[in-house]
């Protein structure tokens, strides 16, 4: 099989993925669903994914790399003043919708019960996390004062807003609108500065 038809045949499984999970939630969905909905076999789900969490996983990998690489860029580029709203942007264009969120909790709690997936999950958290605190390294650099909090524990405090709005807008959408993320993100940036004088 060709390097293009290779690439060509894991594109359908992963957009049949995609729309099998949605459909069906993670437990409920089998490999034998996604081969249907691609037009393959099982067998050649298996030929490009060891198992249904790998393609899982493929699923949210890919998905993160668009949401991260645009919200590090903007973090790196945006003028000082244009910071919020740029990151707040990136939000609004890639944020999981409820019914994403919803089935990457249904994973996420599946995968607590397997010690090595949570293993391989922690990994993957980690370098991410990683990521983000050498952006804000950079960012934070030439600011005046003495930083209040750490570029780890700002990079913690970011996360647990891109989480927490998440769940609550999946939990209650009507009590989480599309201004509350960028108004958090101005009140941090604000406290963060007024702390550092």
């Amino acid at each position: 099989m060709s390097d293009d038809k290779r690439e060509e045949t894991r594109a359908r499984l992963l957009e049949a993925a995609a729309h099998v999970f949605a459909k069906k939630g993670y437990e409920g969905a089998s490999v034998d669903d996604v081969a249907h909905a691609a037009g393959f076999t099982k067998g050649a789900v298996y030929w490009h994914f060891a198992s249904k969490e790998d393609l899982f996983l493929e699923l949210v990998r890919r998905r993160d790399s668009i949401l991260m690489g645009e919200f590090f860029a903007a973090a790196a580029n945006a003028a000082p003043e244009g910071y919020v709203s740029e990151l707040a942007s990136v939000y609004g264009r890639h944020a999981p919708d409820p019914s994403e969120w919803k089935l990457w909790m249904e994973f996420v709690l599946y995968a607590l019960r397997k010690p090595s997936l949570t293993r391989r999950m922690r990994k993957e958290g980690e370098e991410a996390y990683q990521a983000l605190v050498a952006t804000l390294d950079t960012r934070l650099a030439e600011r005046e004062g003495t930083p209040p909090l750490s570029t780890e524990l700002l990079a913690r405090l970011y996360l647990a807003l891109f989480t927490g709005v998440n769940q609550q807008r999946a939990i209650d959408p009507a009590s989480v609108d599309d201004e509350l993320f960028p108004r958090l993100l101005h009140f941090i940036e604000r406290a963060y500065d007024a702390l550092a004088r």
